[in-house]
C-alpha cells in the first residue's frame, strides 16, 4: 500500500468517525476535591532569626494568623481562583486568600488555633472533605491538594474487535460502529494501545474537559518501523525500552521498534535513574533519545594538616587509607566517617555528601599522649609494654593508657614498674629501678695451666681460676697462652650452681692471634685522646668488652664514632654492631647496615661479610640473596672464615647459585683449614651423613668433629659424642661419648641434654 493511498483511506476513515460521532450524546463528567491530610507540615524557618520570611498578619480580632499554603495538582490556575477555603465550626476567619505567583496553588491567611478545620469549595468542582489541622500564630505550613476529574471518552478505529487498552488495562472491543466507550478516565495523560491479532497502535492521549475523542488507525506494522537509538552517560548505563534491556557499546544502543509510544528506563550504579517516554511515527528519521544520568554520588576529601597527617581514614568502617587522602566515590548521603591515629584521641563524625560534590574537612585531632623520659641504670636496657627502647635513659611521646616499664640487663634480675600515662604537654620523668644482679660460680681449668683468660666485663685471669660472682646468663670465654690455638667456649651460668669448664688447648697459632689478648685501654688512651684513629677505635674495643675497664657501651660508641669519622674500618664496622645490637645506641638496623657498609667500602673484611649478612636476612635493607652472595665472595676471597663458611651454604642449599657440593666442599674446606669450627662441624655432618652423593665417611666425619669440639663448638661436641656412643669413626667408648655429651649440655645443647 502507497502513503498516497494510506492518507487517503485515513481521511475517509475519520470522515466516518466524524459523522457518527454526530449521533454520540454528550458524554458525562464528574470531578472530586481532595486534599491529602498526610502532606500538612510546617515550612522551614529562617535559621539565624526564627522569624518567618514574609509577616503574617492578624484578624480583626487582634489574634495571631498562620499562613496555609496549599498545593493544587491537576488544576489550572483559573480553576484554582474559584476555590474557597471554608471554615467549619469556631470563631475562625479568614484573612488573606490568593492565587500563588505561579500559578499552581492557594496561600491562605486565617486565625491560627489548633483544631483548625476546614474544606475547599468549588461551584463547578465540587467540595474536598473536611481535615484538621493544628496552626499557630505567625507560622507558615504546606498541605497538599489534588483535583481529580473523571470523563467519559470515545476511542474510534478502523479494526472492528480490536482490543482497546489504556495505560495497559484493558477496556473492552472496538464495537461494529467501529467506536468504544469507555467511561470514568481520569483527566490527564494516558497510554492508548489498541491491537488487533496481526498489528496494534500505541498513542499518547491527553484527556481533558475539552478533549474526549481519539482516534486510531492501525496500519500494517511491517512498513511501519523505525530504529530508537539512545545515547547514555554514563557510557556503560543500562537502558531498558519497553521492558526488554537493550546492548549499550560505549553509550549508544538502539532497536527497531514499530511505530508507537514506548517507556524506557536508564540506570546506572551510583546514579538516579532516568524513566520517560519515546515516540515512534516517522518512517523518514529515527527517534532519539539522549540522557545524561545525574550522579547519585560525591567525594570526600581529608585535607591536611600537622596533626592528621598519616592518620588511619574509615568511611562506614571500611578502610581508605592514610590522610590526607580523597576518597573514590561515595554515594550521596550520610556516612560515618572515623579517623584514628596513635598518640591521638579517635575522631568521629557524620558527613554528608551532596551529588557530584566534593566535601573537603581538615579536622585538628585531640593530643592524647605525653613527653616522657625514662632512666635507669646505665648501660640496662629500657622495655616499654615489651619493646625494646634504649638504654640508660629514654624519652619519646607516650600514648594514654597503663604501662609496664621493663629495666633488663644481661645477667640480672629483671626490675618492673608499672604507671598510668595520662595526656599532658607537660614532660613526666619516671625513674625504673635497677635491676638486681644474678651470680654464680665459674671454675676453670686448662691443660697446661697458666693460660690467660678473657671474658668480657670480667677482664683477664688465669688458670686454673675461680671466678665466685659470674653472671647468669651465657658467657663467651676465650683461653690463650703462646704457642696453643685459641680456645673459645660458651659456658652458661645458674644462679646459685657452679658451673666447670676444662679446657684442653691444641698445640699451634691461632690465625690473626691475639694481640687483642693483652689489651687494656690504659693502652691507648693517650694516643687515643690525641686523636689517633687506631687508638681510638682500640679504646672503644676496650669499652665495649671490659679490657681493662669496665663495661661502657656508650663510651665505646663515643669512641668509635671518633675513629670512624677519620674513616677508620675498625669502628666503621663496630658501630654498625652496637647499632644491630643495641648496644650504647637505640637498636635500629637500618642504621647498621649503614655504617657496615661505609666500613666494607673502607676495606673491613668483617664488613663485607657483615654486608652479606644483611642481604641474607634482609636486616636494614631488602632480601637480596644474590646481592649477599656478591659481599660473602668478595670477603671470602679476602680470607675471611665465617664469609668462607656462608659461601659453601649457598652452594649446598643453592642459594641465588645452581646447587653444587662439589663447591660447597672446597669452601668447607677452606674455612675448616683455617679453624673454623663451624665449617669443621659442617663438614663432619656431611660425611657423616653421606649427604648429597659425598661417599660417607664416618672416619673423616670423626676428623672434623673433634677438631671443631675442641674449640667448644656444642654441636660438633654433641656429634663427638655420637661418634663415641655408636663406634663410628672412632672406637665406641661410652666413657668419652658421656664426657663430650656432658661439655655441649654444659652450655646448653638441649639434644646433649637428652642424651645424658
Amino acid at each position: 500500500m502507497t502513503n498516497t493511498v494510506k492518507r487517503l483511506v485515513s481521511s475517509l476513515f475519520a470522515m466516518v468517525v466524524l459523522s457518527l460521532l454526530s449521533y454520540v450524546n454528550a458524554y458525562a463528567q464528574t470531578s472530586s476535591l481532595i486534599i491529602d491530610e498526610s502532606t500538612f507540615r510546617p515550612i522551614q524557618q529562617d535559621a539565624m532569626s526564627g522569624l518567618n520570611i514574609d509577616p503574617i498578619g492578624k484578624d480583626r480580632s487582634n489574634r495571631a494568623c498562620a499562613r496555609l499554603k496549599i498545593h493544587m495538582t491537576r488544576m489550572s490556575a483559573n480553576d484554582i481562583a474559584g476555590i474557597d477555603v471554608r471554615p467549619v465550626g469556631g470563631n475562625i476567619i479568614v484573612m488573606k486568600r490568593a492565587v500563588a505567583a505561579e500559578g499552581n496553588g492557594l496561600i491562605i491567611e486565617l486565625t491560627a488555633r489548633p483544631g483548625t478545620r476546614f474544606y475547599l469549595h468549588h461551584d463547578e468542582l465540587g467540595e474536598s472533605q473536611v481535615v484538621t489541622v493544628d496552626l499557630e500564630g505567625n507560622r507558615e505550613y504546606y498541605i497538599e491538594a489534588t483535583c481529580q476529574m473523571y470523563q467519559t471518552i470515545t476511542v474510534a478505529c478502523d479494526r472492528i474487535g480490536a482490543g482497546v487498552f489504556i495505560d495497559g488495562r484493558f477496556k473492552g472491543e472496538i464495537g461494529p460502529q467501529r467506536i468504544l466507550t469507555i467511561p470514568d478516565v481520569p483527566t490527564g495523560i494516558h497510554y492508548l494501545n489498541v491491537a488487533d491479532a496481526h498489528d496494534d497502535a500505541r498513542m499518547e492521549i491527553n484527556v481533558s474537559r475539552n478533549n474526549v475523542y481519539f482516534s486510531v488507525v492501525i496500519q500494517d506494522s511491517a512498513s511501519l518501523q523505525q530504529f530508537v537509538v539512545f545515547q547514555v552517560q554514563p557510557s556503560d548505563a543500562t537502558v531498558e525500552l519497553d521492558g526488554s534491556v537493550l546492548s549499550v557499546s560505549d553509550g549508544v544502543a538502539s532497536k527497531m521498534m514499530r511505530f508507537g509510544t514506548y517507556s524506557y528506563k536508564v540506570y546506572a550504579p551510583g546514579y538516579y535513574t532516568e524513566e520517560g517516554t519515546v515516540t515512534v511515527n516517522s518512517l523518514d528519521n529515527r527517534s532519539e533519545v539522549n540522557v545524561k544520568l545525574r550522579s547519585a554520588f560525591g567525594w570526600l576529601e581529608i585535607a591536611d594538616n600537622p596533626t592528621i597527617t598519616g592518620a588511619d581514614v574509615y568511611v562506614d568502617n571500611d578502610y581508605f587509607g592514610k590522610a590526607p587522602l580523597k576518597t573514590n566515590e561515595l554515594s550521596s548521603g550520610s556516612h560515618k566517617l572515623k579517623i584514628v591515629k596513635p598518640m591521638y584521641a579517635p575522631y568521629e563524625q557524620y558527613v554528608t555528601l551532596y551529588d557530584g560534590k566534593t566535601l573537603t574537612i581538615s579536622p585538628i585531632l585531640d593530643a592524647d599522649f605525653a613527653e616522657v623520659t625514662l632512666r635507669t641504670m646505665d648501660g640496662a636496657e629500657i622495655w616499654v609494654n615489651g619493646e625494646y627502647k634504649g638504654t640508660g635513659t629514654w624519652s619519646g611521646q607516650l600514648p594514654s593508657g597503663s604501662y609496664r616499664f621493663e629495666s633488663r640487663l644481661k645477667g640480672y634480675r629483671t626490675s618492673v614498674l608499672s604507671s598510668d600515662i595520662k595526656a599532658s604537654a607537660q614532660r613526666q620523668l619516671i625513674d625504673i629501678p635497677a635491676p638486681e644482679a644474678v651470680y654464680g660460680k665459674l671454675v676453670i681449668e686448662s691443660t697446661p695451666g697458666m693460660a690467660t683468660v678473657e671474658i668480657a666485663g670480667v677482664g683477664t685471669k688465669q688458670t686454673p681460676v675461680i671466678i665466685s660472682q659470674m653472671l647468669v646468663g651465657t658467657h663467651e670465654v676465650r683461653i690463650r697462652k703462646d704457642g696453643y690455638k685459641d680456645y673459645v667456649a660458651n659456658v652458661t651460668i645458674t644462679e646459685g650452681q657452679t658451673t666447670t669448664l676444662n679446657a684442653t688447648l691444641q698445640k699451634g697459632v691461632t690465625p690473626a692471634a691475639s694481640a687483642s689478648s693483652s689489651k687494656k685501654a690504659s693502652d691507648y688512651m693517650a694516643d687515643a685522646e690525641r686523636g689517633d684513629a687506631v687508638a681510638q677505635a682500640e679504646l672503644g674495643y676496650c669499652y665495649y668488652y671490659g679490657l681493662g675497664v669496665t663495661v661502657n657501651y656508650y663510651e665505646a660508641v663515643k669512641w668509635y664514632r671518633k675513629a670512624a669519622a677519620q674513616n677508620n674500618a675498625m669502628a666503621l664496622n663496630n658501630l654498625g654492631y652496637c647499632y644491630e645490637k643495641g648496644k650504647g645506641v637505640t637498636k635500629d638496623e637500618y642504621e647498621s647496615t649503614k655504617w657496615y657498609r661505609k666500613a666494607a667500602e673502607a676495606g673491613s673484611v668483617v664488613a663485607q661479610c657483615n654486608m652479606g649478612n644483611c642481604y641474607e636476612n634482609g636486616r636494614g635493607v631488602s632480601k637480596d640473596l644474590g646481592e649477599a652472595f656478591r659481599w660473602y665472595k668478595k670477603a671470602a676471597d679476602n680470607g675471611n672464615q665465617r664469609a668462607m663458611n656462608a659461601m659453601a651454604r649457598f652452594y649446598r642449599y643453592g642459594y641465588s647459585v645452581s646447587k653444587d657440593m662439589d663447591m660447597a666442599l672446597i669452601w668447607y674446606r677452606k674455612a675448616a683449614d683455617a679453624g673454623y669450627d663451624v665449617s669443621q662441624n659442617a663438614l663432619g655432618c656431611i660425611y657423616y651423613n653421606g649427604e648429597d652423593g659425598v661417599t660417607r665417611d664416618y672416619a673423616l666425619a670423626y676428623k672434623y668433629f673433634i677438631a671443631a669440639a675442641q674449640q667448644g663448638n656444642e654441636h660438633a661436641q654433641f656429634n663427638t659424642g655420637l661418634c663415641y656412643e655408636f663406634g663410628n669413626g672412632v672406637s665406641q667408648n661410652m666413657t668419652e661419648a658421656r664426657k663430650w655429651y656432658k661439655k655441649a649440655a654444659d652450655q646448653g645443647n638441649k639434644r646433649a641434654q637428652e642424651k645424658l
